[in-house]
């Protein structure tokens, strides 16, 4: 679908000359319009906390094609999100922001696709492009059911819970524009808890 080629166009590019790990740009702006709508007036103090590294990346500008590396595009700054917006909850903190993050993505006429396309359609797709918004990395589909799906991150250099939360976030907020009812989402392993994958046991109504 043209939709699916576009939307990987304006989101995601593969880069594989560098292993270290690394994020799209649009994912860093969706982390700083994330802050920004949980407090504006906050903005400054959340940018100025940031560890130097991270700060040199808020402070420039972001461009969406570019790569960023991810602990400093985005996991510190999720860290010190949850610390200061979400009473010390970062992995809420990460959810979250991977719902906006799939909100803004998906809207406008992409949302009129998302709507009609069925959710294990969107899942599919989904564990194909995710990939690209986040470099090395492998998502698969794994067993199908009739209101639900698995999905497993099988590779990710660097795992950690916040990056997990994040995608789960993303994918939830997808399902939702689909129209499934009462998303229910559990991770019983995780690469970043020293499992073999990340394994997200997803259902709906």
């Amino acid at each position: 679908m043209i939709f699916f080629s576009n939307l990987g166009e304006i989101f995601f590019s593969f880069n594989s000359t560098n292993h270290i790990m690394k994020v799209k740009g649009s994912v860093v702006l969706s982390v700083l319009k994330f802050v920004k709508n949980q407090s504006a007036s906050d903005y400054e103090n959340w940018l100025n906390s940031l560890p130097e590294s991270s700060k040199e990346i808020y402070r420039n500008t972001i461009l969406v094609s570019e790569w960023y590396p991810l602990d400093e595009g985005v996991v510190e700054p999720t860290r010190l999100i949850g610390k200061m917006f979400f009473n010390g909850d970062i992995l809420r903190a990460a959810h979250m922001s991977g719902v906006q993050s799939a909100d803004d993505a998906l809207s406008g006429i992409y949302k009129v696709f998302v709507m009609v396309a069925t959710p294990k359609f969107i899942m599919k797709r989904a564990s194909k492009i995710m990939t690209s918004f986040y470099e090395p990395s492998t998502l698969v589909l794994g067993d199908e059911r009739s209101k639900g799906v698995d999905i497993h991150i099988t590779k990710f250099d660097d795992a950690n819970e916040i990056v997990e939360q994040r995608i789960g976030g993303w994918m939830e907020k997808a399902l939702e524009i689909c129209g499934c009812k009462n998303i229910q989402m559990d991770i019983p392993k995780s690469l970043a808890r020293g499992d073999e994958l990340t394994h997200y046991v997803i259902n709906w109504e």
